[in-house]
């Protein structure tokens, strides 16, 4: 028999796996995808849970307050007048972990220095003022998306400045908190906080969008995405731009509007012209590499042969598979651009097979030792950053979503990709739409017009047929996709 069996006395751990796998929570780097917003809204939702346990039944008889009131036949007791500082100190601390992950997040969109010493401090109203300036320099929509919320961090720093009077009954200099407090109503709290609560995530889930918004790339010093956007609208067509009055209207009403220089300017209109989705406002098409109306339409029609099949590049199931994921709802068209890159790219060498660093004499003949591992120093002044977030070099490292390290892109399969174009036509169609493909979705309608006279089984037989062809030809055969 163990020590644990035999002696009540003996220590059972506290923090590991227990006999009910439903009762695990997942913490540190098994935390799934939440990551640091997993504390925000944890003490949140500690708060309301401590709410609900005060506020309804089963309470203790008698409600003293004694360390047996804690459990009693399995139900927990609530002792109000002890509760009330839990779920005080989890509603300031999740206001204070909110406003450090806002900061963090909105700092790395445009790499804003922010103020380390108030990011290593606890005071909310310093962390509120520095949400805001960062909301400045960053974009002009946050700013009024923080006015639910304001009130109730000034009242909250008004009462626990230093994150200290619900923590403990006196402060440092053996003052009592709360002297001019008599009652904080539960009932009063916890409609406050739900409608706070539910300001910080309406908050946080609209930086996440505008977060992955500027990882698009489509924005300058002065106009976001969606100003671009505004531009390009408001642009005459290209063609008419050295022609007509009206560009130099749009020019000077943009530049006082968003008060840009002549550069400024420049740089929007570039970036539109550049942009998938963008230029196409201005009537530029951008013609997808490699794919032809011609080829496209052939495939819609169910006219393309065993061979023609085979004479197809993979580059070109690529750039359709990608029109397919560009139409999803939450994607925006430079998506294509970023994943035809990275197939561009070659593939990386495992590290196993990579030739060990030989240490040699220079050319100069002098001996060089190897170099120490450089250690990585912590900024404790900098948050952790959302897990979703692109690295700038544009690989996934452990702070993806899936926190693994990316290894490169799956090969297109030309059975999905033809399956997509016939059962998930209206995502492609999407696709075509959102990187402002006039001349395909023409030949896309071409195709479906010729193939109106094949009915429903025909185009059954031509998914088959592919498919037989990739597990035969290529998947079994040399070609590789």
């Amino acid at each position: 028999m163990t020590e644990s069996e035999t002696s009540p006395t003996a220590h059972e751990p506290l923090f590991s796996d227990g006999p009910n796998p439903f009762l695990n929570a997942c913490v540190g780097t098994n935390g799934g995808q939440l990551g640091d917003h997993a504390y925000v809204l944890g003490f949140a939702q500690a708060a309301m849970a401590l709410l609900r346990t005060a506020i309804e039944p089963p309470r203790p008889k008698e409600p003293v307050g004694s360390f047996e009131d804690l459990v009693d036949d399995g139900d927990v007791g609530a002792y109000m007048d002890a509760l009330v500082y839990p779920i005080c100190f989890s509603a300031r601390h999740h206001i204070e972990l909110f406003l450090k992950r806002q900061i963090a997040r909105l700092a790395e969109v445009r790499d804003i220095d922010v103020n380390r010493t108030v990011l290593r401090d606890h005071k909310l109203a310093p962390l509120l003022d520095e949400l805001f300036r960062v909301c400045d320099k960053t974009d002009s929509t946050l700013r009024e998306r923080l006015d639910p919320i304001e009130g109730a961090v000034r009242e909250l720093d008004a009462f626990d400045s230093q994150g200290q009077t619900f923590r403990y009954r006196r402060s440092s200099e053996k003052e009592l908190h709360l002297q001019e407090v008599s009652h904080i109503n539960l009932g009063t709290l916890e409609v406050g906080l739900k409608r706070l609560f539910s300001a910080t995530e309406d908050f946080d889930n609209y930086v996440g969008g505008l977060v992955y918004e500027y990882q698009q790339g489509s924005f300058t010093s002065k106009l976001s995405r969606e100003k671009l956007v505004e531009l390009a609208k408001a642009l005459p067509p290209r063609s008419t731009w050295a022609k007509s009055s009206a560009f130099d209207a749009v020019k000077q009403e943009f530049r006082q509007k968003y008060n840009l220089s002549s550069n400024d300017f420049q740089k929007a209109v570039k970036r539109i012209l550049e942009g998938r989705g963008l230029s196409g406002y201005v009537n530029v098409e951008l013609a997808l590499p490699l794919l032809t109306p011609e080829l496209l339409t052939k495939l819609v029609a169910l006219e393309v042969t065993k061979e023609e099949l085979d004479a197809i590049p993979t580059e070109v199931w690529r750039v359709l598979e990608t029109v397919g994921e560009v139409g999803r709802p939450n994607e925006y068209p430079e998506l294509f651009d970023r994943v035809m890159k990275e197939a561009s790219k070659p593939p990386a060498v495992p590290k196993e097979s990579m030739p060990a660093a030989q240490t040699r004499e220079s050319p100069a003949g002098e001996w060089k030792e190897p170099e120490e591992p450089k250690e990585d120093k912590v900024d404790w002044g900098k948050l952790e950053y959302l897990e979703d977030k692109e690295p700038k070099n544009g690989k996934k490292g452990k702070g993806s979503l899936d926190g693994e390290v990316d290894e490169g892109l799956r090969d297109p399969s030309p059975p999905d990709v033809v399956r997509t174009i016939f059962r998930a036509r209206t995502r492609f169609i999407n696709g075509l739409k959102k990187l402002q493909q006039p001349t395909l979705l023409a030949a896309l309608d071409a195709g479906e017009a010729a193939r109106a006279k094949h009915g429903g089984d025909e185009m059954a037989e031509f998914e088959k047929l592919v498919r037989e062809w990739y597990y035969h030809e290529v998947v079994a055969g040399a070609k590789k996709y």
